[in-house]
């Protein structure tokens, strides 16, 4: 996807269709593969030391996953998520181009960004 292509000839950032489709399945399997190996670290560590420490049962993978997501809840609440890493480094991650904060989206030119209408001049 060429710079120009991305905004479009009112100035707005726009993404192509099947970029944010394949983006979204990229994200899927990437938290089902995160969540898959929390559940085995959990049930391997839990199955090694809990049961000869406090001599209780050991766990099956599923209950392993059910732990994670009962200590989230408990210990870790709901988290900012992308919204807190996005105002953190003050970038846009619409459509690709790169653009910072106050700014809209890409023009021809590498690195350069359109105005938002709204935004003060500078």
């Amino acid at each position: 996807m060429h710079k120009r292509d991305c905004c479009n000839e009112n100035g707005r950032c726009r993404c192509s269709v099947w970029k944010c489709i394949g983006w979204g399945i990229l994200g899927v399997i990437g938290f089902i593969a995160i969540v898959a190996l929390l559940g085995l670290v959990i049930m391997h560590l839990w199955n090694w030391l809990i049961p000869e420490i406090f001599n209780l049962h050991t766990i099956s993978y599923c209950q392993a996953i059910g732990l994670a997501v009962l200590s989230r809840l408990l210990f870790g609440g709901c988290g900012h998520g992308m919204r807190h890493i996005r105002r953190f480094h003050g970038h846009r991650h619409g459509c690709g181009c790169g653009c910072h904060s106050g700014k809209e989206c890409c023009n021809d030119k590498e690195g350069e960004c359109c105005k938002k209408e709204d935004a003060p001049q500078a």
